[in-house]
């Protein structure tokens, strides 16, 4: 199994799920991870965005 990261790196705090839809503005530290829908702004650390994601805004 493939590992996104390892066990040196910081953990994947934040996560928006695939079946999800957020609507809104998101600021955090640390990791996030979009597998789903957002439409706002995103301020983070570090940012992924899956296969399944879709961004309506600025990152």
């Amino acid at each position: 199994m493939f590992s996104m990261f390892s066990k040196n790196t910081e953990k994947l705090e934040s996560f928006i799920g695939i079946n999800s839809h957020f609507k809104g503005d998101i600021k955090t530290q640390g990791t996030l991870r979009i597998d789903g829908t957002v439409e706002g702004n995103i301020e983070t650390d570090w940012l992924i965005l899956g296969e399944t994601s879709h961004l309506k805004g600025d990152a």
